[in-house]
């Protein structure tokens, strides 16, 4: 597989049917990081039942750029969860994978996940691709969203310091409400000048 292929973790990652997945005995097998998705699919490929469960955030695509895409990453780092049909899977036959590093064991004994514990993980699992988010949502600085409502801080520009209430959200701009003279008056910014408190 050439290296710069990009892999769809949509399908090879996707949960199994519940019908499927309660017949298997689980375990979650080591990888290098980053390669979960590769990892899933050289697996599957090979006729293994595989699971990663994915979550999906709002994030930069890189420090140059404002705009926020929907980004998929694994919840579990470095970990792809395998089911096997028998009780004692031939565990030298998943080693002839390089990508597999080792199988999560407790006390020197491949340690079996419940069925249980499994059904949290794929609830935790995403499918629904891209998170709903508004222009304005998207225009936001990571980790520091706000709404309408919310009191936030003028990080730039002529009211640098100063604490407004959020009035309305449109685009890339922001609707606040400053104190000037004594009275509240309604302005129009941008949405990355202003930055909510934690």
């Amino acid at each position: 597989m050439n290296a710069r292929t990009k892999i769809d973790a949509c399908e090879y990652t996707a949960p199994p049917s519940e019908e499927v997945a309660r017949g298997l005995h689980w375990y979650a097998i080591r990888v290098p990081a980053k390669k979960e998705a590769a990892a899933c699919m050289l697996l599957s490929r090979a006729g293994y039942t595989v699971f990663i469960p994915f979550g999906v955030k709002l994030r930069r695509k890189n420090r140059y750029c404002a705009q926020r895409r929907a980004m998929r990453y694994p919840l579990l780092i470095r970990y792809v969860l395998i089911g096997f049909a028998e009780a004692v899977p031939v565990w030298l036959s998943l080693f002839r994978f390089h990508i597999v590093q080792s199988v999560v064991c407790v006390g020197g004994v491949p340690a079996e996940i419940p069925y249980p514990a499994m059904e949290r993980l794929f609830r935790l699992h995403s499918s629904d691709g891209e998170p709903t988010a508004t222009a304005a949502q998207r225009a936001m600085k990571t980790h520091h969203e706000f709404a309408v409502g919310d009191v936030v801080e003028v990080v730039d520009g002529a009211f640098t310091g100063r604490d407004v209430v959020v009035s309305e959200l449109g685009g890339i701009k922001a609707k606040v409400l400053l104190s000037l003279f004594g009275r509240e008056t309604e302005i129009e910014t941008e949405i990355d000048k202003l930055m909510p408190y934690d």
